[in-house]
């Protein structure tokens, strides 16, 4: 008696036999497996049973498929293989079986199935067995393997690069796509973190979002250093491993040190009345105003004693002083903005003023009671004559000259800087601030009896725009 199996009866008791003729068992070659016996009569399935070559039992690391080979050397039924069925369960006896696939003959011994999408990091058990028409072969030996572990991949930071200096503070990150290890998922959340220590347990910036999955933008303090990282959530496979850690220093803010525009350094014979010009105010930051000025003027380099030390709040780009003439000094200036302090010192500017130089001085006596007028030429080179008044009652009592050389015969020109009126002085018409080129006119305005006034008055003297030298005058009247 041959026991034959029928599709759908595979997993019960042999109930289907049928009689045929005599028939010599083969020896243990595999062509036949024997099933078992009853009484003396051997039963023996129609159907080969087949043996898995391929996952090897106890192998690992599966993820979403297996390729499932196979292989059988023929068959006791002289009809084809036409189906092949192959089960998948979570344990050996197969009482949970999470893939039965009825699979058509497609004249491979390879077939390729899908793992259960919700088994990660599990142990299942495959069997398969043959058909060909209405009959099966038994089950094949049990294979078990171990599928993956399914998992959300670590995200990548793409920006800002690892350590990067003098970050600007509107940080942006972004982040690489998103992966896992598994069947299926969608990308649900990334989670963002900066922190001010490695350990990122001073957060300065914890947030996970649905919305920005790939990007996140906030703003940092200036001058400091900060660390990032990142994790992605799945849907289903829940958080990645915090990625690698990005260490980021921000831009320390200051003002810029500013620069002396005028005077230029090492410049000599300037004018006393000293103008110093800077540039505009420049910072490194997010937001700063300029403040104040500070302004230094010292007769010795290393500033340890000032003839100014002002701080200017209104004055912040330029500033007027009347300094000494002759004397060599010694300028620096720094800024300070609102927000962000104080600038360093700017370079240190040395000037030397105009040499004080009296070219002349005179003491003139008019005695009159008519209008004189009294002219101080001073020629091209340098000298000076007087045109003498019509009345002989004119007369200069005493004077001295120390007169330059003008060889470039430059044309000179004065400015009265300053005039003292002494009892009737006024009389000159003698206006402060006055300029022009020579000859200076000056006119005794009218006269009285027993009247007696005194003026006294410095010239400068200029040859084009370079000072020449100093003029000193005092004009007396008499009647």
């Amino acid at each position: 008696m041959i026991l034959f199996h029928q599709r759908g009866k595979a997993q019960k008791s042999f109930n289907k036999t049928k009689e045929i003729s005599t028939y010599t068992l083969p020896d243990d070659n595999g062509t036949l497996a024997i099933a078992g016996n009853i009484g003396s009569t051997a039963i023996i399935a129609l159907v080969e049973k087949p043996s898995i070559l391929y996952p090897s039992n106890g192998s690992s690391e599966y993820n979403n498929s297996i390729t499932i080979s196979q292989y059988v050397n023929n068959y006791l039924y002289t009809g084809t293989k036409t189906h092949t069925t192959i089960q998948v369960s979570t344990d050996s006896n197969f009482n949970n079986i999470v893939v039965n696939n009825f699979i058509p003959d497609t004249n491979t011994n390879a077939r390729d199935i899908s793992l259960p999408l919700d088994y990660s990091n599990t142990t299942l058990y495959i069997r398969i067995r043959y058909h060909s028409g209405d009959y099966c072969s038994m089950w094949s030996e049990i294979v078990s393997v171990r599928t993956k572990t399914f998992t959300v991949s670590i995200p990548t930071i793409l920006t800002p690069s690892s350590s990067l200096e003098a970050t600007p503070v509107n940080l942006l990150i972004t982040t690489g796509n998103f992966n896992y290890i598994g069947v299926s998922d969608t990308h649900y959340s990334t989670h963002y973190q900066v922190s001010t220590n490695e350990a990122f347990t001073s957060l300065y910036y914890n947030v996970e979002s649905t919305t920005s999955l790939k990007s996140a933008a906030t703003t940092l303090e200036e001058g400091v250093t900060y660390y990032i990282r990142v994790r992605y959530r799945g849907t289903k496979y829940g958080y990645s491993d915090w990625s690698n850690v990005v260490k980021i220093s921000t831009l320390v803010p200051y003002v810029h040190v500013p620069t002396i525009l005028t005077p230029s350094n090492n410049s000599t014979g300037i004018s006393n009345t000293l103008s110093i010009s800077t540039n505009v105010f420049k910072f490194t930051g997010v937001s700063d105003t300029h403040m104040s000025t500070h302004y230094q003027i010292s007769t010795v380099s290393n500033f340890t004693s000032t003839i100014l030390d002002s701080e200017d709040t209104t004055n912040k780009t330029s500033r007027t002083i009347v300094v000494g003439e002759g004397v060599t000094y010694y300028i620096r200036v720094r800024y300070r903005g609102t927000k962000y302090g104080y600038s360093a010192w700017s370079n240190v500017v040395k000037i030397s003023t105009i040499v004080p130089v009296i070219i002349y001085s005179g003491r003139y006596v008019i005695g009159s009671d008519r209008n004189e007028t009294l002219s101080f030429i001073f020629n091209n080179n340098g000298s000076l004559s007087i045109s003498s008044p019509s009345t002989s009652e004119f007369r200069w009592t005493e004077h001295s000259g120390n007169f330059l050389s003008n060889p470039n015969n430059i044309q000179l020109s004065y400015k009265i800087v300053s005039y003292t009126n002494r009892n009737n002085g006024h009389r000159y018409g003698i206006v402060v601030g006055s300029s022009g080129l020579f000859p200076l006119i000056i006119t005794q305005i009218g006269g009285g009896n027993d009247v007696r006034s005194r003026a006294d008055m410095v010239l400068k003297i200029y040859a084009g725009s370079t000072l020449y030298g100093h003029c000193n005058i005092v004009l007396e009247y008499w009647d």
